[in-house]
């Protein structure tokens, strides 16, 4: 395997090897024991760097055929560096497929930690709340299929770990899960729909996780023929505010939803994990006010369906945020433009973008105003069909202090080199930097999927510049 632009780019930038320690901490390491390809348990956590984030705890080892292990330690490090909430216990679980009508099939959710033999099995909303109320820490409680309604959690400080799961993925449906002031507290496998948000973390909670769960906006799925949203009632799937802290939001999947899929304003030590956000009318995922995040492999932006006023981003910093890692995330426009990363109206440091794949008619791919911020191996290209350019031709990266091996895009007389970084155009097929050169099909359009970005065998993109770690392994898993 080649290696990755930040292995290279610590050489280069030192301060990013200790922002990568501080913000994977543990991640998927767990203990030596546990993190083994015979598919044995994730082992514990292991303690992050000084002030970081983490990860998940160790991998199972499923791919090798083994049984999904329990979850292991977050190694959530923060200042003290102790070990934090358990991991998912299995490695990349990946984000539902949907059917047609939006809805998820059901299945034992794989992301959600074994069920123990000791768990607490309820049916309703009283007996839920009952459960939470006499939790000490590690309980586990299993949510039997049905209709929960709205659920608040309120000043708990659990020892450990207390995890609600649904017994069938996403088949224990609820109006709004509500978390203020709560410590130690795991949600995973449900859905929520019809609140004014699925999910709400707030109240300087602290060590949440929400795994492999579902945010859709109505009771009944509004006409997607004739997508205005006027029968959608949530404005988002998952929301944390109020200095919550030391968060795993991972492989769930936000829809048809009123404004944006996943809202982070004031929070820290946070990682943003393999979600996807789609048929919405703004942005896929907003922050402001956030340090130390890792937001990595999450996808979105298929169907966008706004008003002709709404500003639409993949994702959206419109506040201070600093210390962080954006990685692997995927937008591919189908229906609508958007702006790629777009960070405005705060102050910016120390943010590295790395193999982030954007494919839209908008010309800031990744925007941000920020000397000490570092941009390599990203893929940013202009969404292009019938040979007219749907609303800039350069879709580039700007005002990023530090770009290297990045691929972008830009007029034919612009294509070319700038350091390491490609210029690709699309206008002439004879023409040196063409994009058919570089990606197999990249001159798609609207609907272009990953497969046609397959990059060009021997080409620079295949295993030099642009995203293609990221593309690689989401192409030749």
């Amino acid at each position: 395997m080649p290696t990755t632009t930040f292995e290279r780019s610590v050489g280069r930038y030192p301060y990013l090897l200790g922002l990568l320690l501080a913000l994977t901490g543990g991640c998927g390491g767990g203990d030596e024991a546990g993190d083994t390809a015979q598919g044995g348990t994730g082992g514990s956590g292991g303690t992050g760097g000084t002030g970081g984030t983490s990860g998940t705890g160790g991998s199972s080892g499923a791919d090798a055929g083994g049984t999904a292990g329990s979850a292991g330690s977050a190694g959530f490090a923060g200042s003290a560096g102790s070990g934090g909430g358990a991991g998912s216990g299995v490695t990349d679980a990946g984000t539902p497929d949907s059917a047609e009508d939006g809805s998820t099939t059901p299945e034992v959710s794989p992301g959600c930690p074994t069920i123990p033999n000791d768990a607490i099995r309820v049916a309703d909303n009283a007996s839920l709340l009952d459960a939470l109320g006499a939790a000490t820490g590690g309980e586990t409680i299993v949510l039997e299929d049905g209709n929960y309604d709205s659920v608040e959690v309120s000043d708990k400080d659990y020892a450990d770990h207390v995890t609600i799961m649904a017994a069938n993925a996403r088949q224990a449906v609820f109006t709004k899960i509500g978390v203020h002031n709560v410590s130690h507290l795991r949600i995973c496998g449900v859905t929520t729909t019809g609140g004014r948000e699925g999910v709400l973390i707030e109240g300087g909670s602290s060590y949440i996780e929400v795994l492999d769960s579902e945010f859709y906006g109505a009771a009944a799925m509004f006409d997607r023929n004739d997508p205005h949203y006027s029968q959608v009632t949530q404005l988002y799937g998952l929301q944390a505010n109020e200095g919550s802290s030391h968060l795993l939001i991972q492989n769930n999947y936000a829809h048809d939803i009123l404004s944006s899929g996943f809202v982070f304003f004031g929070v820290s030590d946070i990682v943003v994990r393999g979600n996807t956000a789609d048929w919405l009318q703004s942005d896929g995922f907003k922050f402001a006010g956030v340090t130390n995040a890792l937001v990595e492999n999450n996808t979105g932006m298929r169907e966008v369906h706004s008003s002709p006023e709404a500003h639409v981003d993949f994702m959206q910093a419109q506040g201070d945020m600093s210390d962080s890692v954006f990685r692997g995330n995927v937008a591919l426009m189908n229906t609508s433009s958007f702006q790629g990363l777009f960070f405005g109206n705060g102050v910016f440091a120390n943010i590295l973008f790395e193999q982030n794949v954007i494919y839209t008619g908008h010309t800031r791919g990744i925007s941000v105003d920020c000397a000490s911020c570092v941009a390599n191996n990203n893929t940013v290209l202009a969404a292009e069909q019938d040979g007219v350019y749907l609303v800039h031709k350069q879709v580039t990266i700007h005002g990023v202090g530090t770009q290297d091996d990045n691929v972008t895009s830009t007029y034919l007389s612009n294509a070319g080199m700038s350091g390491t970084n490609h210029a690709l155009q699309y206008e002439d097929p004879a023409g040196a930097f063409f994009y058919n050169d570089y990606y197999e099909n990249a001159k798609a359009g609207p609907g272009l999927t990953i497969e046609d970005l397959r990059p060009v065998a021997g080409s620079p993109a295949d295993d030099q510049v642009g995203a293609y770690a990221r593309i690689h392994e989401l192409i030749d898993p």
